[in-house]
């Protein structure tokens, strides 16, 4: 029998054997799969920020940051990249880590001397209370009486003098707000005078307006005052809180209740250093100073 034949008569015999399994295409191959219909977990874990990878890809990012170390692309930056990598490693195993951004630590070092300032200049409150002078009313000057009741207080002594005149409503309402204001912060000096006495050249289109005074200087101005104050913009009046809120902002008076806290967070070496500079502090002024919170 040709080789043909003998073929086609192995191909017939197969195709008529019940144990002969077929040749199969690539369709039934892929039906015979079993295939898991769960969608498949792509949540993958954060990296390990102690991997070598992770360590390398942040150095990198912060020599990019503090754009140090020479190039930064093709061959040359790869170079870079690996001397500082290098740097950082042996800082990491030699001084437990030390080598950082040094942006961060500088922005770390101005927040805390801000904190260390905004203290001392607290305590420095506290101090006033306690042994200074307390003014708690507005009291009207005129150009005879108002160099003196500037200069003849103490350099850590704030002066608040408004400037205003009387046919003018914004200047008639601060004054009535100042009185309260006064009362509350007593160990501000509140002083008003008309304008025109003051200075005849004054143009009354800055009023209302406010200068404070430390040490005899004049450290601040602030003209048509209330124009800075919302409520007067949106209603033509405002409250006693929100003078309170701008002259706070603008770092004129020290904002209560934070002053209460220092007082309460004060070592009892901080305390005594209080009654050694100025004398005793009574027990009713601690208290006046812990109900204004």
């Amino acid at each position: 029998m040709a080789d043909p034949d003998v073929a086609l008569l192995r191909a017939f015999e197969a195709a008529t054997d019940p144990d002969h399994e077929p040749h199969r295409t690539g369709s039934d191959i892929d039906s015979d799969i079993d295939i898991d219909d769960d969608p498949i977990d792509t949540t993958a874990p954060p990296p390990d920020p102690r991997s070598e990878s992770t360590r390398i890809a942040s150095d990198n990012a912060l020599r990019q940051r503090l754009g140090i170390g020479g190039a930064f692309t093709g061959p040359k930056g790869v170079l870079a990249d690996h001397r500082f990598h290098a740097a950082q490693e042996r800082a990491r195993r030699t001084g437990g880590g030390a080598l950082v951004d040094a942006e961060l630590e500088e922005d770390e070092a101005d927040e805390l001397r801000l904190l260390a300032h905004r203290r001392a200049q607290r305590l420095a409150e506290l101090r006033r209370r306690a042994t200074g002078p307390r003014f708690g009313v507005v009291q009207e000057v005129d150009v005879d009486t108002y160099v003196s009741a500037i200069d003849s207080e103490p350099a850590d002594v704030t002066v608040v003098v408004h400037l205003y005149e009387r046919e003018i409503a914004a200047c008639r309402m601060l004054n009535d707000l100042l009185v309260p204001l006064a009362a509350r912060h007593d160990t501000t000096k509140f002083l008003r005078i008309v304008s025109r006495k003051a200075d005849a050249r004054f143009d009354p289109v800055a009023l209302p307006a406010l200068l404070v005074y430390r040490g005899g200087a004049l450290v601040l101005s602030l003209m048509r005052v209330v124009d800075e104050i919302e409520g007067w913009a949106e209603s033509g009046r405002c409250e006693v809180d929100e003078v309170e809120s701008l002259l706070i902002s603008r770092s004129v008076l020290e904002e209560e209740g934070a002053l209460a806290a220092d007082l309460g967070a004060m070592s009892m070496g901080e305390r005594a250093g209080m009654v050694g500079a100025g004398g005793d502090m009574s027990d009713d002024e601690d208290d006046d100073i812990n109900e204004d919170d």
